[in-house]
């Protein structure tokens, strides 16, 4: 049985069942759903399952939540540390395009 209580999630299964029209799924299975901000900017970028998700927000089915930058700047520049520590190599280049889009 699912965690009725907190329920987190990214842009993909949000973005798939409206563009299948079957948000209502979520309504049976979970009380609420929250999504950070950046997956709400995703989700409405486009056209395509737009009304759904906006219909899903105005039940207060959906909410959507700001998470602080920092906390995921540390957290990413974390694993690109640990990753180049194993072994992995992340060019000085990339490492820096990948923080600055995060403090974005």
């Amino acid at each position: 049985m699912p965690d009725r209580e907190l329920v987190v999630s990214d842009t993909s299964p949000l973005l798939n069942l409206a563009l299948i029209d079957r948000l209502d799924l979520l309504e049976s299975q979970f009380l609420s759903i929250t999504v950070p901000e950046q997956v709400w900017n995703e989700l409405t970028e486009g056209e395509d399952g737009l009304d759904s998700l906006r219909n899903l927000r105005e039940t207060e089915l959906l909410s959507v939540v700001e998470v602080e930058q920092s906390d995921l700047f540390t957290e990413i520049e974390h694993e690109l540390d640990a990753l180049r520590e194993a072994g992995f190599w992340i060019s000085d280049d990339l490492y820096s395009r990948i923080l600055a889009k995060v403090e974005k």
